[in-house]
């Protein structure tokens, strides 16, 4: 009867602390890991047919590669009625982008998120119509509605070895994180003047 006993008080401690050993390793250690962008690059159009483009970088600076990666755009306005009643109401939009979904990153790859206004159909909604007044539909016009406003990028990925699956958030972007030139190198998270070193 002690000898059960004395094994079951070693046993329950010591399962524990392996479960808990390996759930930290699995989902904590053995995870991807994304980098974002601090500024959110502005580039002149391409031809007069394209408007301005704006990116938002980012770059796996995991151990491995991610794989299954999800990205989503999040435009949030608040209090875009204009209306006192409704200052803490956020107007939440998903933006259309080029990179929606990557199959693989390798390890110190990147991905640049170039943002697609014309074609997210809910900025065309009356209430959006109605705040934005016939400016055109950029992220300065849209960054400048209600009271407050801000763009963010979020990467759902999974680690390439263990499965493991994590989300990662860039920062809030406001109107004062537009920086105009490009991102500078293959996998350069800084901006760099237009016509500087690429």
């Amino acid at each position: 009867m002690e000898t059960l006993l004395l094994s079951t008080l070693i046993g329950v401690p010591f399962g524990v602390a392996a479960s808990f050993a390996a759930w930290f390793i699995v989902f904590r250690w053995i995870v991807p890991s994304m980098r974002f962008s601090e500024q959110v690059s502005r580039l002149p159009p391409l031809n007069p047919a394209t408007g301005v483009r704006y990116r938002i970088k980012f770059k796996n600076v995991g151990r491995r590669g991610a794989v299954d990666v999800e990205v989503m755009t999040r435009l949030r306005v608040r209090c875009l009625s204009g209306n006192p009643e409704f200052t803490n109401t956020w107007t939440m939009v998903t933006v259309h982008t080029d990179t929606m979904r990557e199959p693989r990153i390798p390890k110190g790859a990147s991905r640049t998120v170039v943002m697609d206004f014309v074609g997210t159909p809910e900025l065309n909604s009356p209430l959006f119509v109605y705040a934005i007044a016939g400016r055109e539909i950029n992220l300065e016009t849209l960054l400048s509605l209600g009271s407050e406003a801000e763009i963010s990028v979020w990467v759902f990925a999974y680690d390439d070895f263990s499965g493991s699956r994590k989300a990662f958030a860039s920062k809030k972007y406001k109107l004062e994180d537009i920086a105009i030139g490009k991102y500078g190198g293959a996998d350069g998270l800084d901006i760099v003047p237009l016509g500087g070193k690429p």
